[in-house]
């Protein structure tokens, strides 16, 4: 795994940890913000997806 893949990583954890904490948070204040949930999800689809890529471009070479 590339240097590159470890920090997508590492950014794809925070994401996940952002949208649980997220989730709960709207859970406490019974209202959900679709927003911050759809922005979350859509970082979590990026990173894994940075990932794919350099573990691809790294089998190429």
């Amino acid at each position: 795994m590339t240097n590159r893949a470890k920090f997508n990583l590492f950014f794809l954890v925070l994401a996940i940890i952002l949208l649980v904490l997220n989730i709960i948070i709207s859970f406490q204040e019974n209202k959900v913000e679709w927003f911050r949930l759809i922005s979350n999800v859509l970082l979590i689809i990026l990173f894994s997806m940075n990932i794919y890529n350099e573990n691809k471009k790294q089998k190429q070479h």
